[in-house]
């Protein structure tokens, strides 16, 4: 078996409601946050984005842009900084 093949964790769709409230609950638990997620995650992950604060993936054009360009320009001043 290829070593790519051997990085996959199977999922079953029957686990889907449950798995989404776990991200939905993490997000409302830690946000404001960024969210980056990658491969079987990622349509969890954008989901609850769109349920935290009527955000999306396109964040400068969300209704609290103004918010989000807040929270990006300190935490750059904050990385410049460390």
């Amino acid at each position: 078996m290829p070593p790519f093949a051997k990085q996959g964790v199977p999922r079953w769709v029957t686990n889907d409601a449950p798995t989404q409230a776990a991200y939905d609950q993490l997000v409302e638990r830690v946000c404001p946050c960024i969210i980056i997620v990658h491969s079987q995650g990622g349509n969890f992950g954008f989901n609850a984005a769109l349920r935290a604060h009527d955000n999306s993936h396109m964040m400068m054009m969300d209704r609290n842009s103004d918010q989000i360009a807040e929270v990006v320009a300190k935490w750059l001043e904050q990385s410049r900084a460390d």
